[in-house]
């Protein structure tokens, strides 16, 4: 009778923690990201995931080929060179100072500076706002 009893508190358990981790993960495929503009992205949104709009006021490449943006004089938008080099030649043509984008990604800091890291090339939309 123990043993039963101790099967089915398991089997239980088990069931419930299955469900919830399969809540959460259809849930998260689910949300929408956040669209703000980048005067409204502040330092307590680090962590969450935010679609920001803004003009390219400055953009750099490095050697590795990082490309670094940054929105407004305001907001960096680091697109590693993993993600970089799958761009295509024309979007990166139009990644250009005076071009305005949307950028969706996780709220970051880096050296005081508050940034937006997409993850993939689906989140830069040329023109976006």
């Amino acid at each position: 009778m123990f043993t039963i009893k101790k099967n089915l508190q398991l089997v239980l358990s088990l069931c419930s923690s299955i469900f919830g981790i399969s809540l959460i993960f259809f849930a998260s495929l689910f949300s929408v990201p956040q669209k703000i503009s980048t005067s409204e992205l502040t330092s307590g949104m680090v962590g969450n995931t935010v679609t920001v709009y803004g003009e390219i006021s400055k953009r750099t490449q490095s050697n590795a080929g990082h490309i670094f943006l940054t929105l407004d004089k305001k907001v960096q938008v680091p697109i590693f060179s993993q993600l970089a080099e799958k761009l295509d030649e024309n979007v990166l043509a139009s990644l250009k100072v005076g071009q305005k984008i949307s950028v969706s990604g996780t709220v970051d800091e880096y050296q005081s500076n508050l940034q937006v890291v997409p993850r993939s090339l689906s989140d830069i939309v040329i023109g976006g706002d």
